[in-house]
């Protein structure tokens, strides 16, 4: 049981640590230039960073895989934010980071799919719920409603990972971008925007 569970817990730590490299590279507009940053690890081939998601998640149970998929939203919503200027609003919904929204159809900012349809689902079969808070702490909330697919103790929620619920925090997201418009002169990301406050999602 031990070793499943470290087992567990290590798969976790890789697929944060692949994802964070991927939204990385992606939030860049030149690949070689991303590489160069020291500060920035080497952007990787691709969306797929060279792995199927299902072959990434195997191995873990129920509970392990929808944490897992939970840290990768913190994210694939990051990168959504550093090139839209804003998060998807509730009604837009996680499905804004496989398709452009409709508010965004006509831009050239949305650069996504920021992930794949395999994502969009729990473990059981029902669909991550994204909540727009808009707190003046905590911007979103990500969670599943677990095995019994109603709201109760069993739900996972993005708020309870440590690793990952910092990057829902306000506070975070302005710091995250503002790493990024530090490196415009390299064109990492020339057209970050500040987050305003208090942040609205429209």
């Amino acid at each position: 049981m031990n070793n499943l569970v470290s087992r567990a817990r290590v798969a976790s730590a890789i697929i944060v640590l692949i994802f964070a490299a991927t939204i990385l590279a992606a939030c860049s507009k030149s690949a070689n230039q991303a590489a160069s940053t020291a500060s920035t690890p080497p952007p990787l081939a691709g969306p797929q960073v060279g792995q199927e998601p299902g072959e990434i998640l195997e191995g873990l149970d129920a509970e392990e895989k929808a944490k897992t998929v939970l840290n990768a939203y913190a994210f694939f919503l990051l990168a959504f934010r550093c090139h839209t200027g804003r998060f998807p609003t509730e009604d837009e919904g996680l499905q804004a980071l496989l398709a452009p929204p409709t508010a965004l159809q006509e831009s050239t900012s949305w650069r996504g799919p920021y992930c794949t349809e395999e994502f969009l689902s729990d473990p059981w079969g029902r669909l991550y719920q994204y909540q727009w808070l808009d707190a003046p702490e905590i911007l979103y909330e990500i969670r599943s409603l677990g095995p019994d697919g109603v709201e109760s103790a069993d739900d996972l929620r993005l708020s309870e990972i440590q690793a990952s619920a910092q990057f829902a925090r306000r506070s975070e997201v302005n710091d995250f971008v503002r790493r990024f418009e530090q490196t415009a002169e390299m064109e990492m990301l020339p057209d970050a925007q500040p987050v305003p406050r208090p942040l609205t999602a429209k």
